[in-house]
């Protein structure tokens, strides 16, 4: 086999191709549960095109077919693999020496991406043995995720979707009679309880809405610790995770984000009528929702990819990433402030709006009064100790923010259902493992589970309690103004502990600050 096809496969070095291809294919590969196989085909043509631009740029230079082809497979080896050593080592220390600086880092690999052109360029060899088994290791490397791949998604089907359909006995003809409603999910937003804990709860907050009329829980946890559980399972009015098949530890992601774009309550509303407004999170799902009718802020759906920051922060581009993206992801946050108070001056229907704004969650890109910072990194998941003041300062600058958009609402002539919660707290109990993440201590737990939970009815009904969680709130506003027959559920609350999904709700009830 080898004899039949290694001559022409040594005449034509593809091995530049594969291995952009591997890195990309790869990187999707080991985050395949929470990322659509679509994700990656805008990056993947991208970095191909690049690849090939630069193998003729070289090649007109060096004027040599294979070595022009070696010397573009060793900068991207050096290119795709340094943002994963770089992680690796940040923050490494000897003798108190912190040696995870990009400084330290890039010394030796641009000397070894140096020692190597002059190398191959100075050669007399042909190349023809080193081509053939370049080409061949990529190959097989290249059809190995592949195979993974497929069998991954043979092994995990696309199963589960919900009953889309809401059954209603007296909706009336007139839907202009409606009211319209905006569901604001402030991500990682402690709860009143979590504040206390943190010494971060003045009141203010929690007060300003008491005074305007709205229903507040201080005692309202999320049904789940993390947003792709959370959000869809509001979205949806339902618990998601007996759908969940957990294998070895871990469980798929990809269906419940599928759930939230494609849920229940969207697809009830814009079926009587309402228009469908999403403001892009830059996170998953809540993007770019399928049954949006206007899609607000993020117009460089490129830049927000997920993805393509993956990519990026696992390449050579690593010191540079923050920089690449941290001025889009500005811009996103304040659209949703700037375009949320024009949608009624745009649209003449009733209609449902849906931000999902990622704060405070990180990154942290504000102060308390709204400063513009530029972070160290754009980390989705920096609850280390050291960040808690930019995460409060966050808090702080959503405390300024909210209310002005709340008094815009509440002063027009029909004062619109209002909701904003959180979908879970924040995390900075932690730990440097993951320990007390899956089996929580009670102040973990009551940190990462209390949540904030604002609801506006214009006609002040009596229908809300305060242990309410999320998984309630639209079943209850459903069957109040749209003759909906929805059973209140339970207001239970779980956590994936590694093994299963385990009810947490008594534990939390006994909790004292």
């Amino acid at each position: 086999m080898v004899s039949l096809f290694s001559e022409p496969i040594s005449k034509f070095p593809f091995h530049p191709f594969l291995i952009g291809f591997f890195f990309v294919i790869s990187l999707f590969y080991n985050n395949i549960r929470v990322l659509n196989f679509d994700e990656i085909l805008i990056p993947l043509i991208i970095v191909l095109g690049i690849i090939t631009s630069i193998w003729i740029l070289i090649n007109l230079i060096v004027k040599n077919n294979l070595k022009s082809s070696l010397i573009l497979s060793l900068v991207l080896i050096l290119f795709f693999s340094y943002g994963h050593i770089y992680l690796e080592i940040d923050h490494f220390t000897i003798n108190e020496f912190d040696i995870g600086k990009h400084r330290f880092l890039l010394i030796p690999f641009f000397s070894m991406f140096i020692l190597g052109t002059i190398l191959l360029i100075r050669t007399k060899k042909i190349l023809d043995n080193t081509t053939l088994i370049t080409n061949t290791i990529f190959l097989v490397l290249v059809v190995i995720v592949l195979v993974n791949i497929q069998l991954y998604y043979f092994e995990n089907p696309s199963y589960f979707y919900l009953n889309q359909n809401i059954e209603s006995n007296t909706i009336s003809n007139n839907i202009n009679t409606f009211p319209n409603i905006y569901f604001i999910v402030l991500d990682g937003y402690p709860g009143y309880r979590s504040l206390e804990l943190s010494h971060q709860n003045d009141g203010e907050f929690f007060n300003y809405f008491k005074n305007n009329g709205f229903f507040v829980s201080e005692n309202s946890f999320s049904n789940y610790q993390v947003t792709h559980l959370s959000v869809p399972s509001t979205l949806n009015l339902d618990y998601l995770h007996p759908l969940a098949e957990i294998k070895d530890g871990v469980y798929d992601q990809r269906d419940f984000h599928l759930l939230g774009n494609d849920n229940k309550l969207m697809n009830f509303l814009k079926s009587n009528g309402y228009l469908i407004v999403n403001f892009d999170s830059s996170w998953s799902f809540s993007r770019d929702m399928k049954h949006a009718d206007l899609q607000l802020c993020g117009d460089n759906q490129f830049l927000n990819s997920e993805f393509l920051i993956m990519l990026t922060k696992t390449s050579m581009l690593n010191p540079v990433y923050t920089k690449a993206f941290e001025n889009d992801l500005v811009e996103l946050r304040l659209c949703a402030f700037d375009q949320i108070l024009d949608i009624d001056k745009r649209v003449s229907e009733p209609f449902f709006v849906f931000s999902h704004m990622y704060m405070p969650h990180p990154p942290y890109l504000f102060g308390p009064n709204g400063e513009i910072l530029s972070p160290d990194e754009l980390d989705l998941i920096a609850y280390s100790p050291e960040k808690q003041s930019a995460y409060f300062d966050q808090v702080k600058f959503l405390n300024k923010k909210i209310p002005q958009i709340v008094n815009n609402l509440l002063d027009s002539e029909n004062p619109p259902i209002i909701v904003i919660q959180s979908d879970h707290g924040s995390a900075f109990l932690m730990g440097e493992d993951d320990t007390n993440w899956k089996h929580p201590d009670n102040n973990m737990l009551l940190e990462r589970m209390n949540i904030i939970n604002f609801i506006y009815l214009p006609d002040s009904p009596d229908i809300l309690y305060d242990e309410i969680t999320p998984v309630n709130t639209f079943r209850i506003i459903l069957n109040h103004y749209f003759g909906t027959n929805f059973e209140i559920l339970n207001d239970n609350s779980y956590i994936f502990n590694g093994t299963d999904f385990e009810d947490v709700t008594i534990k939390l009830k006994n909790i004292e600050n």
